[in-house]
């Protein structure tokens, strides 16, 4: 296949769209472990015995997210280093003593930082699970036309695909929606890579 229809109809091999798809399975293990450290930090330092260990609560959930932070980005950075994106890991915060550490962990900006984009990364994995996911049904169906229109009753705004100019029409409009499809993933990649980077 000539390089050039292949990158238009395969972009990247699809490394885009597992990058996007890890959104959504990264976003909610941030989500879970952001509202249950903080839910549970807050809790606690509302409390005047307990404020302290409140207060150690919210550190090791930033630590929690900053280890993983790393982890996610040890996954991505082989995509990155191919787009030319820099994805730097966030330097460890350990002064030997627990309060002096997590004082720390709360005063570096790049603890907030991961904990934003650990938050946005949660509507961005959804809208990139249903957009994937949409996308790919309505080209196989559109494509697969001929095979089963034999079988099913395909329509479109009422009119059944039955003749070879109808089934054919669907067959191209399935790979337009196909490759324009991968290729606003493949973008939406980048984009993501480069937000990634700014942490």
């Amino acid at each position: 296949m000539n390089t050039k229809i292949r990158d238009l109809v395969f972009p990247n091999n699809f490394r885009g769209h597992a990058v996007m798809l890890s959104s959504f399975i990264t976003g909610n293990i941030y989500f879970i472990v952001l509202t249950a450290g903080f839910s549970a930090a807050l809790g606690l330092a509302a409390g005047i015995i307990t404020a302290p260990i409140g207060f150690l609560a919210g550190a090791a959930t930033i630590y929690i997210v900053r280890k993983a932070v790393n982890l996610e980005f040890k996954g991505l950075r082989k995509e990155a280093d191919h787009k030319d994106i820099d994805l730097t890991d966030l330097p460890s915060v350990d002064s030997g003593d627990l309060f002096e550490t997590s004082k720390q962990l709360y005063l570096d900006r790049k603890s907030w930082k991961a904990v934003l984009l650990s938050l946005v990364k949660v509507p961005i994995g959804l809208a990139s699970l249903v957009f994937i996911t949409v996308y790919l049904t309505i080209s196989a169906s559109l494509i697969s036309a001929p095979l089963i229109f034999r079988y099913v009753d395909l329509q479109i705004y009422g009119t059944v695909l039955n003749t070879p100019i109808e089934l054919g029409g669907a067959v191209l409009a399935g790979l337009a929606i196909f490759i324009l499809g991968a290729q606003v993933t493949e973008k939406a990649s980048l984009v993501y890579l480069k937000l990634n980077s700014m942490i």
